[in-house]
Order: C-alpha cells, then structure tokens, then sequence
C-alpha cells in the first residue's frame, strides 16, 4: 500500500526533475525516487501532470522572447522550439501510451497473481484449517488409543498373571500324570505278575483236579469192580457161605461207607475247583480255562454223583 502523503506536488516535482535529467517520467522511476507509493496513485497524478504540461511548455515559450532581438529570430526560434515542443510531446505521449499497455499488462499480470496468490492463501487457510481438525481428530483418537493401550496393557498383564498361573498348575499337573504314568506301569507289572502267578495257580489247581477226580475215578472203578466181584462170590457162595453172610454184609457196609467217602471227597474237590475257577474268571478271566472248565462240568458232575 503507498505511504499516507504522497501528493501531486510530489508527483509532478519528480516528474519534472526526470524530464530536466532526459528522462521519461515513468511509474517505475518516480516510485523509485520517491521510494514508495503506490502504483495507482502514482499514475493518476502522473495523468494530472502530463496534462497540465502543454500549458506549462506555452508559458515557457512567452519567457523565450529575446530583448533586444529581431522580430524575425525572435519569430523563428518561437516557431522552431514550439516545434520541437511539439515533437517532445507526440514522443513523450507515444512512449506514454506504450508504458500505459505494458502498466496495465503489467497490473493484470500482478493482479493475476493476487488472485493466484490469493487463492493460494485460501486454500492454504482451509488446508491449515483442514489439518486443524485432523489434528484434533488424530488427538481424540490419540487419547482413545492411548486409553486403548492403557486397557490393553492391563488385560495383557492380567493374561500373564494367568499364564503364568496357568504354567505352575500345567506343570504340577505333568509332575502329576508322570507320578501316576509310573504308578500305572508299576500296577500293570504288578498285574502281568499277578495273572502270570493266577494262571500257573490255576494250571496247578486244574492239574491237582485233573488227577484227584482220576483218583477218585479209579476208585470208584475199582470199589465198582470190587462190588461187582463180591456180588458175583455172593451170589455164587450164598447158598454154601451162610455163615459168613453177616461178615460179608459188614464187609460191605464198610465198602459202602469207602464209597460215601470217596464221593464226599470227590465232592469237595469239584466244590474247591469251581471256587477257585469262580475266584480266576473274576481276575484273569482266562477265556480258554473258562471254555475248559465248562467243557468238563458236566463230565465232573456226572462222576461227582454216585452209580
């Protein structure tokens, strides 16, 4: 903006220094010698001054008047320095008129980058203003996640607490299973031992078995034969042995008496064996012995029964 005081005074005073110098009186150059003012200002007085010029030169050429000289020179150095007046000014306008177009060329050009200028400090403003918010955008949402982060935290200290908590149980817990994993193979030794140990008691028992039932067989068979024998000598001699009928009848009273024994310890050992069978199918349970023992039951009781 042009300084508060420059006047026309001013204008037209450098105006006129620059024409005394030889110099064309410009916007430029009395801005230049006056050291500021504005452009417009300038030109409006400069327009004053170059108007006021022709009567201010016409006063000058009344001074020219020589004393003292002939009317004829007097006449002719008028005419010819209203002349080169004239030339001057048709210069000094035609150069005016050019300076005017390029001033003006000049002042769209300025005003044309006001306007850029302008534009650009607009959309600088609202570029400012935009980044404004978005920076209390990103500070709200710095404060979220920082209230985010400060949540986090917590819950992953928490998490560890219960990770760790977690890590202690899981290793008591494997301490645990590796305890029980040896008790365990501990018991199934113990078992492998114990059904080993069962089935070579239940051999022993099925053999012991095996060969008071044949004892008790060939006993029975014998005690059969015995029978048979002495009713056959009965039977032949009862009519001749009369007398010896009450010893043969104690002798058989004892053979029968034998007899119940006999059965009752056949008895006894097929009780003991289907106890001790029953005690194994509970433990081992031994598929082959179990289909051995039914398979001898029937052939066991029948002999276990008297004839």
């Amino acid at each position: 903006m042009a300084r508060r005081g420059i006047t026309a005074e001013q204008v037209a005073d450098t105006a006129d220094s620059l024409l005394q110098a030889g110099e064309r009186p410009t916007i430029e150059r009395i801005r230049a010698q006056l050291g500021s003012g504005s452009p417009n200002t300038i030109n409006r007085h400069l327009d004053a001054w170059w108007a006021e010029l022709g009567g201010r030169l016409q006063e000058k050429t009344a001074k020219l008047a020589l004393p003292q000289a002939p009317e004829t020179v007097v006449a002719a150095a008028s005419t010819l320095w209203t002349e080169a007046l004239s030339c001057a000014l048709r210069e000094v306008q035609a150069n005016q008129a050019r300076k005017e177009v390029e001033f003006e060329k000049r002042f769209e050009a300025i005003k044309t980058r006001e306007e850029a200028v302008e534009e650009s400090r607009q959309a600088a403003q609202r570029a400012v203003e935009g980044a404004r918010a978005e920076a209390n955008q990103a500070n709200s949402r710095l404060v979220e996640v920082q209230k985010l982060a400060e949540s986090q935290a917590q819950d992953l200290a928490r998490l560890r607490s219960e990770k760790d908590l977690a890590d202690q149980e899981r290793q008591a817990s494997l301490t645990r299973i590796e305890k029980l994993a040896l008790e365990l193979d501990q018991a199934r030794l113990e078992a492998v031992a114990f059904r080993d140990e069962t089935a070579q008691h239940v051999r022993a028992l099925e053999d012991r078995a095996h060969a008071e039932v044949d004892r008790a067989r060939q006993e029975r068979k014998e005690s059969m034969a015995r029978a048979k024998q002495l009713e056959r000598e009965l039977a032949a001699a009862q009519n001749t042995l009369t007398s010896r009928s009450a010893d043969m009848n104690r002798v058989l009273e004892r053979l029968e008496k034998e007899l119940v024994a006999q059965r009752a310890r056949a008895d006894s050992a097929y009780t003991q064996l289907s106890k001790a069978l029953t005690s194994i199918d509970r433990l081992a349970k031994p598929n082959a012995t179990k289909k051995s023992i039914k398979s001898r039951q029937p052939r066991d009781r029948r002999v276990a029964k008297p004839s």
